[in-house]
C-alpha cells in the first residue's frame, strides 16, 4: 500500500522547520507543501457576514478541503497524510506506524469509517487516557497504543484512504463558503448546530472519525497562524495532556 503525506502551509518559516524535520527524521514517505488559503487570496470564495477570526477559520478549512481534493486524485497513493505545518512528528515510531496501518487499514477501520487521525487536540491528561481511553485495537508496532471511534477536535494530521476522498470530495468543494456550508449542512451525519467555520466541527463527523493513542503527532512550540489556539498558547494544552508523563513528550521532534 502507497503512501503520501500533505503538508499544509502559507509559513515559510514553517514550510523550512517541516524540510528539516523529514530530513533529520529521515522520513521516507513522500511528501509535498501544498499551499494553503488566507483571507487575503480567498475574497471570492468567504461570505461577507464573516467576522476576521472566521474567515480564518474558514481558509484553514479550505486548504485541507484542497488537500484531499489531491489525496482524491487518480493519481495519488492509496493513501494520504494531511498533516498541518507546525507538527511534531513521534521521532521513533512515526514511520512505523503509518507504514503498518497502511497494511493494516480493513482491518483496524470500521467500514463506515474513513479518518484515521494521528495527531489530535486531547482534552484528558496522557495518563487517563492509558488507564481509561476504550480501545478495539491496537498497533504492534505500538504495544500500548490504542484505536477507537471517537470525535475529537484538531485536525494537526489525519490518514485518508484515496477511494474516501473521492467519495466525500463532491461534498466538501465548491465555489463558495456559502455553497460549501449549504451542502454540508444537508449531509445527515453534520449537526446543524455546530460552528462550521471550524474544519474539525465538520470534517469529524462526515468522515466518522477514529484516533489513535498515543498520537504520533502533536503540535510544534509556535504560535497559531488562523487564531485559532488556546490562551497561553498550544504549549499549555500540551504541558497538561503530559502532566505526570512528562517524558513522553521527548518522543516528538523539537521537545
Amino acid at each position: 500500500m502507497s503512501v503520501q503525506i500533505i503538508v499544509l502551509s502559507v509559513s515559510e518559516k514553517r514550510q523550512a522547520l517541516i524540510h528539516k524535520q523529514f530530513k533529520e527524521l529521515n522520513i521516507q514517505i513522500p511528501y509535498s507543501i501544498l499551499i494553503g488559503f488566507t483571507p487575503q487570496n480567498s475574497a471570492e470564495y468567504l461570505s461577507p457576514e464573516l467576522t476576521p477570526l472566521q474567515k480564518g477559520h474558514v481558509c484553514c478549512a479550505r486548504g485541507h478541503i484542497k488537500a484531499i481534493k489531491q489525496a482524491a486524485d487518480d493519481l495519488s497513493p492509496d493513501f494520504t497524510i494531511i498533516m498541518e505545518d507546525d507538527a511534531a512528528l513521534h521521532i521513533t515510531k512515526f514511520e512505523q506506524a503509518v507504514n503498518e496501518i497502511a497494511q493494516r487499514w480493513d482491518n483496524l477501520m470500521p467500514s463506515d469509517s474513513h479518518m484515521l487521525s494521528i495527531g489530535w487536540l486531547p482534552h484528558n491528561n496522557y495518563l487517563l487516557c492509558v488507564e481509561a481511553l476504550p480501545s478495539d485495537n491496537s498497533l504492534e508496532c505500538l504495544p500500548q497504543s490504542k484505536l477507537t471511534t471517537r470525535l475529537v477536535y484538531g485536525a494537526q494530521a489525519y490518514m485518508i484512504k484515496k477511494t474516501s476522498a473521492q467519495k466525500f470530495l463532491p461534498i466538501m468543494e465548491h465555489d463558495t463558503y456559502a455553497a460549501f456550508k449549504k451542502c454540508i449542512l444537508e449531509h445527515p451525519s453534520i449537526r446543524k448546530n455546530q460552528n462550521h467555520t471550524y474544519i474539525d466541527q465538520w470534517l469529524n463527523f462526515l468522515l466518522n472519525q477514529r484516533i489513535l493513542f498515543p498520537p504520533i503527532v502533536i503540535e510544534q512550540k509556535v504560535e497559531s497562524i488562523a487564531g485559532i489556539s488556546t490562551p497561553g498558547g498550544n504549549q499549555v494544552v500540551w504541558d497538561k495532556y503530559f502532566k505526570g508523563a512528562e517524558s513522553e513528550i521527548k518522543n516528538y521532534w523539537s521537545f
